[in-house]
């Protein structure tokens, strides 16, 4: 039912709670489904200050002049109507 990647994704625990739910369906046991505790570790994301500097000025100013722009252009041409 689970394919292996699908699987991998979540690291096994899809498989293992559906092992235990079929487990707990067929006994008819009280006993509760377990899900396994994930580790919750980072990594740091790491940029160079150029890549930085190049996300910087394509979200704090070419997307919001890119918007203004279309915005006037969409309110002249429904003005015109």
């Amino acid at each position: 039912m689970f394919t292996d990647q699908a699987n991998e994704l979540t690291s096994n625990a899809n498989l293992t709670v559906f092992t235990n739910i079929l487990n707990q369906s067929v006994n008819n046991d009280a006993a509760a489904v377990v899900v396994p505790v994930k580790s919750l570790s980072s990594e740091q994301f790491i940029i160079k200050s150029s890549a930085g500097l190049i996300i910087f000025l394509v979200l704090l100013i070419v997307v919001p002049v890119a918007l203004l722009v279309t915005g006037f252009i969409i309110w002249t041409k429904r003005r015109k109507k």
